[in-house]
């Protein structure tokens, strides 16, 4: 009896093409919108984790706690500096720390003024550490800073690619930065963040002396020891740091967070926006369902002297109810399967341009089987559930009315 219904379902929607296209309209714009966000979300997760996992978990960060503001902005004047280092490398469960500033700066290159970013960072002991936080960035051209070296830099990729300046860069030119002539050394390979890749990076000693703040520092970076529970030394270098810088319980102006905390964060973070846009596709898909309630209920009317028939020959009611939930939902599913078929196709295009266009490397897509299932499973049920009440009317007519309609 269920094959009988399906095809009869099929061979009536294939009879009216133009009404049925129109109706899975509403049904697979909500589908592949839902698609190819949730695939996007879930890809941008991904790479978020396999970059945290790349970066270690043994990491602690601590920075100045400012309101609104990324490090090297000195908010409220709140900064930390060297003697913090200095204390908190002491620890014993620490195995080795580096740290870094960030400033903004005037970079004049062939008669042409610009501003960036320029990090600081540490060349000593604490260069293996940066170098992990780096993850698999590599040197495209040229060498990384090392020990020894002062006016010199490693610049991010948008200098030697992306016309910064009218005259793209190149290693061993120089860029005068603050009125001080600075040597290119090296190009790194593209980080997928724009701020990162035109980021100029130079020894921490030498911005210091050029950028005149001998004490500073926006952010220490430590490393555990093996075996060690980053959360548990967390606490107990807040409780000492406070200490040392004389603070009392509850007003600390920094911020200790592990690697573990900063990816839970991003994670709610982009959960909440996977959600919240989700929601908004939703609406896409209400209007989807009115839509086939709308249809079925037009098909109710044009067929009631064919469900006339139907009875009359012996069809219950709930065989008339069974045929048009069955059309509806084939109309809900046959939406999903165009819907994921074009989110698919739109999300892998977002990924294209993002990637080629915006060299910004941190995307990607991510299909997992249930994702398709779940989605699948859904429209069919839209589909059903708009189907109900016009079926039910249609399981309500009485035969002998339905054969004198015209």
């Amino acid at each position: 009896m269920i094959k009988d219904l399906l095809q009869y379902s099929l061979r009536t929607l294939q009879q009216r093409k133009l009404r049925t296209s129109l109706t899975l309209l509403g049904i697979f714009v909500g589908i592949a919108a839902i698609v190819s966000l949730i695939s996007l979300g879930q890809g941008f997760e991904k790479e978020i984790n396999e970059q945290f996992e790349l970066l270690g978990t043994d990491k602690l960060i601590i920075t100045p706690k400012t309101a609104f503001a990324p490090p090297g902005s000195q908010t409220l004047g709140i900064s930390l500096t060297e003697d913090d280092w200095d204390f908190v490398a002491k620890i014993k469960e620490v195995a080795e720390s580096t740290v870094y500033i960030i400033v903004p700066a005037k970079i004049e290159f062939n008669d042409e003024t610009r501003f960036f970013n320029v990090i600081g960072t540490d060349t000593g002991v604490g260069l293996k550490v940066w170098e992990e936080l780096l993850g698999d960035v590599e040197i495209a051209e040229g060498r990384m800073i090392k020990k020894g070296d002062k006016f010199k830099a490693v610049v991010g990729n948008y200098h030697v690619e992306r016309n910064l300046f009218k005259k793209n860069a190149q290693v061993r030119n120089t860029y005068k930065i603050n009125g001080q002539n600075v040597k290119i050394v090296g190009v790194l390979d593209y980080i997928g963040s724009a701020e990162d890749d035109k980021a100029i990076s130079m020894p921490l000693e030498a911005a210091r002396e050029l950028f005149e703040i001998p004490n500073r520092v926006d952010a220490i970076i430590l490393k555990m020891e093996k075996g060690v529970d980053p959360v548990i030394v967390a606490e107990k270098i807040k409780r000492r740091l406070r200490n040392f810088r004389d603070l009392e319980e509850g007003k600390e102006d920094f911020a200790i967070q592990t690697f573990d905390e900063i990816l839970r964060s991003l994670n709610q973070i982009l959960g909440v926006i996977q959600l919240v846009l989700i929601a908004i596709a939703g609406i896409s898909l209400l209007v989807g369902g009115i839509g086939i309630m709308n249809t079925m209920y037009t098909s109710v009317i044009e067929r009631t002297k064919e469900i006339g028939i139907m009875k009359a020959i012996g069809a219950r009611n709930r065989d008339i109810t069974q045929l048009f939930i069955l059309e509806s939902g084939l109309l809900g599913a046959a939406g999903g399967i165009m819907g994921i078929l074009i989110g698919i196709g739109f999300s892998k295009g977002v990924v294209w341009i993002i990637k080629n266009v915006l060299l910004f490397e941190f995307i990607d897509v991510f299909f997992p089987w249930y994702l398709i299932l779940a989605v699948l499973a859904f429209s069919f049920t839209i589909g059903t559930v708009s189907g109900v009440l016009p079926a039910i009317q249609a399981a309500r007519q009485q035969p002998v009315e339905a054969l004198r309609y015209e």
